[in-house]
């Protein structure tokens, strides 16, 4: 196990022993979990009757996000009540407490938001990236920032009145309780605060506001990313309309996730013409299933393990057509020994041909960056 020490501290304000960086063990390259599509009819079917949540500011796009504390009551409420439990819900049970312990090929870090998924989220929103008709792929997606950007973008336009073709949006985690708990979640928040589900906002009261104790859970705390922890936690945060005729995603809140409000999802992704697709399992197992390339391959925070690091350089390679391959990442993974340098070195080797291009620089503290990878094939 080990937890990127550049990270918030543990619940209680001190790190225990087990959460220091430790060089992991480097393991077979046999991945043991099968790599699993998952269907968003049976997806919706699963999700949490009220999700509580709160918002990241990505730029000038502020996104809202399921609430770690709100997932942990979830698995703790079901912990022994579902017959359908897998090891991955067991897993997510035992890292709940600990969103940012990483254990490679058993839990990867998705129910935490990370630093450079902001990033990247906010990159897309600043190029106002156009998806529509197009095919997008986000590799160890988590609680999904840069697909949400894009969503944003897609939701709040007018449905396609012509025989267009149809938006494909695929995203991958290690864990399938990632893709439950946090990623489902999230897009259906980021549609509800959109104008396609205007006309189902009219027809409910907007979600009661919570109070300002419970936002503030340290729970929350560890899933933000570590340069917005001081200004979460500020007492001044203004107070927002909260008028039955205004629903803002930046006032924290509880949203009953009724059967009324699935079948309106479910449709309005149907009138958008906008395909969801979920994966769960290791990226050597993702390449078999790739058909057709992508127009838009997304990552972030996935180059930390050097191990790694073939599979997902051979990915990005089958995945990416002629359109960009976006990748966030910070220079270096104290304590693991992967970052931008060991990446761009995978580039280079055997067939591949890719190479990096920084799009996007930050270089104060721990030193971050976008990277836009070219494959020569």
């Amino acid at each position: 196990m080990f937890k990127f020490d550049f990270d918030i501290e543990d619940e209680g304000g001190t790190s225990d022993a087990a959460s220091q960086p430790i060089q992991p063990t480097v393991e077979s390259d046999m991945d043991e979990r099968p790599f699993v599509e998952h269907s968003l009819a049976e997806m919706i079917e699963n999700i949490a009757d009220e999700i509580s949540y709160s918002s990241v500011q990505a730029g000038d796009l502020c996104i809202p996000r399921r609430d770690l504390f709100d997932v942990r009551m979830q698995l703790i409420s079901a912990e022994g009540g579902r017959s359908d439990e897998t090891v991955d819900t067991q897993t997510a049970i035992d890292f709940i407490e600990r969103p940012s312990d990483l254990v490679p090929r058993v839990y990867e870090g998705g129910l935490k938001t990370w630093e450079c998924s902001i990033d990247l989220a906010t990159y897309l929103a600043r190029k106002e990236y156009d998806a529509r008709g197009k095919r997008v792929l986000e590799l160890g997606c988590g609680t999904s920032m840069p697909t949400l950007a894009l969503l944003h973008h897609l939701f709040n336009r007018l449905p396609p009145t012509d025989d267009g073709p149809t938006t494909t949006l695929h995203l991958q985690d290690y864990n399938d309780s990632v893709l439950e708990y946090v990623t489902l979640p999230n897009i259906i928040l980021a549609w509800f605060f959109s104008s396609a589900a205007q006309k189902f906002r009219s027809t409910i009261p907007p979600p009661p506001p919570k109070d300002p104790i419970k936002r503030m859970s340290k729970l929350q705390l560890d899933s933000v990313p570590e340069e917005d922890e001081e200004t979460d936690a500020r007492s001044d945060v203004p107070v927002m309309d909260v008028s039955p005729h205004v629903v803002d995603p930046s006032v924290p809140g509880d949203l009953s996730i009724s059967l009324e409000l699935r079948t309106a999802f479910l449709a309005s992704l149907k009138a958008l013409k906008i395909d969801i697709g979920f994966f769960s399992g290791p990226w050597s197992q993702f390449r078999s299933r790739i058909s057709t390339p992508y127009d838009l391959v997304l990552t972030s925070e996935t180059i930390y393990q050097p191990a790694s690091l073939p599979s997902l350089v051979q990915l990005l390679r089958d995945g990416t057509g002629s359109g960009d391959c976006l990748v966030a990442a910070k220079l270096v993974y104290f304590g693991v020994g992967g970052g931008i340098r060991e990446f761009q070195r995978t580039l280079g080797e055997g067939d591949v041909n890719g190479r990096a291009e920084t799009v996007w620089e930050h270089k104060e503290g721990v030193g971050r960056c976008i990277m836009n990878v070219k494959f020569n094939k």
